[in-house]
């Protein structure tokens, strides 16, 4: 078998597999169990509300919020939630200046579409809770998923991401929970409603 040379981008895959050939020393515990529960949650959010896998991120946050908003006409809901709260304090912090604004870790972080209105809703919502915000913070939290599993986020870098894992997590139990108290259903069959 013929040695390969190693390149920087050869150097840098070893030491990852290296990090992770040592991550029970390497990631620290608080990172693991809110990496789980953010996971886990995700895992009931979309088994609990979607069906069709065919739906991309931006049509299922559509899908909900819209359903929501049938539940709630003026636009606003039951949202004064503490972990919504939680959840744009630190994400402000990460990814607005203070004028609120996209500062550059947005403009890199999400792609254009949606920048003006995840800043925006950032901004916002502690004086303006709109469902449509809800929106929102939801491609903010799947940006992270999403870049969990396509290598956006390297694993030698998860432990600075911890209190995020947190903040969506309290998000996602939240929207859990508003969808299971609003007894959004299908007007036909009175299922609840799946998108």
């Amino acid at each position: 078998m013929a040695h390969r040379v190693a390149t920087d981008e050869v150097c840098v895959l070893r030491g990852k597999l290296d990090y992770i050939d040592h991550l029970e020393v390497n990631l620290r515990k608080p990172t693991v169990l809110a990496l789980a529960k953010m996971l886990s949650l995700f895992n009931v959010f979309e088994s609990t509300l979607f069906s069709k896998e065919c739906l991309t991120v931006e049509e299922r946050c559509r899908e909900f919020c819209k359903h929501l908003s049938q539940y709630y006409p003026d636009g606003s809901g039951p949202l004064m939630d503490g972990a919504v709260y939680h959840f744009c304090d630190v994400f402000s912090d990460r990814y607005l200046y203070p004028n609120g604004t996209a500062n550059d870790r947005m403009k890199d972080f999400l792609s254009w579409e949606w920048r003006e209105k995840a800043a925006e809703a950032l901004s916002n919502y502690r004086d303006d809770q709109k469902i449509e915000y809800l929106r929102s913070f939801l491609a903010l939290a799947y940006q992270y998923r999403n870049n969990l599993y396509h290598g956006k986020k390297g694993v030698d870098s998860l432990n600075e991401f911890c209190e995020y894992f947190d903040a969506i997590s309290g998000l996602l139990a939240f929207l859990l929970r508003l969808y299971s108290e609003t007894d959004i259903c299908d007007p036909d069959t009175r299922a609840p409603l799946r998108f």
